[in-house]
């Protein structure tokens, strides 16, 4: 799938800073996405399932819009320029991280070599993403 299939359409998309804290990375259809990753969108499907499952928020709530304790960073792309821009933070003992979420997914999680503690904004071309070799083709 080439990224212009997915212009105007929301996609969710899953990566693990230094600390391996989760982050979710909503699109808001127009968004950058780091390269391999369209091709792995069910994948990221699922990681977000299982994040909402572990996560402990109303049942009626929504991971990316909910006002209350998240356990997950959460940045959302800024129409139509960027960039990211974090609108949850997770800290603590609460927050997320890579060993949480089923050792199955794990090579499908992008590696971002910065901390979500620091970045309240950023754009993919920015990030050095230390993952992306590991992914299996055609997964």
């Amino acid at each position: 799938m080439r990224r212009d299939d997915m212009v105007g359409t929301e996609f969710d998309w899953v990566a693990a800073d230094q600390a391996d804290r989760i982050g979710i990375f909503t699109t808001a259809g127009y968004g950058s996405i780091p390269g391999g990753i369209l091709e792995q969108r069910d994948h990221h499907a699922r990681i977000i399932e299982s994040i909402e499952d572990l996560a402990e928020i109303p049942g009626w709530a929504d991971l990316l819009t909910y006002t209350g304790s998240v356990p997950v960073f959460v940045y959302d792309w800024t129409l139509h320029a960027g960039p990211y821009r974090r609108s949850q933070s997770s800290r603590g003992a609460g927050s997320l991280k890579l060993h949480d979420l089923p050792v199955q997914l794990h090579p499908f999680i992008v590696r971002l070599d910065l901390s979500f503690d620091t970045a309240e904004t950023f754009d993919v071309p920015e990030i050095k993403n230390k993952g992306e070799q590991d992914v299996p083709p055609n997964a």
